[in-house]
Formats: structure tokens, sequence, C-alpha cells
């Protein structure tokens, strides 16, 4: 059971900010995704690291070299979603 308040806390960490510019329940839905591709990836690489204030973002940022195919290829989806798409001038 512990699994799923530091996947939650996982999603929330990497999606908040981007979550609140943009349609709520879709950032949700990806932050989710992401979690679920990611948590193992966050326990190993971020063992120690305190959740909140964006440590655990902050951390697989810092170890996106050693992040799994799955995890790696969710966050970038996550991130072209906050982007949205590209606008031509």
């Amino acid at each position: 059971m512990r699994k799923l308040p530091f996947l939650c806390g996982f999603a929330l960490a990497v999606l908040v900010q981007p979550a609140l510019a943009s349609t709520g329940l879709e950032k949700l839905e990806e932050g989710l995704t992401v979690a679920r591709a990611c948590g193992a990836d966050a326990r190993e690489l971020c063992k120690g690291v305190r959740p909140g204030e964006g440590r655990i973002a902050a951390c697989m940022k810092q170890n996106m070299q050693k992040l799994s195919p799955d995890c790696a290829e969710h966050l970038l989806m996550a991130k072209a979603l906050d982007q949205g798409p590209a606008k031509v001038h």
C-alpha cells in the first residue's frame, strides 16, 4: 500500500504545475501514466529524496540518462503535451 502514495506524489511532483496551466483531467491522467511508467525509476534513483517542493522531479531530471526507456518516453510525451502545438508565425 505504500506504493500508491509514492506514485501519486511522484505524478503530482512531475506534473502539478503544467496540470494547473491546461486541462486538469488530461494532465492528471498523463501524470498517473508517468507515475506508473517511472515509479520504479523514481524509487531506485531518488531513494532518500524527500517528496515535495519539486525534489523528486529535480532528482528525475538530474538522472535523465539513467531512466528506463519507458519512463523517458512518457516524460517526453508529457513535456510535449505541456508545450502544446507548435505555433506558426
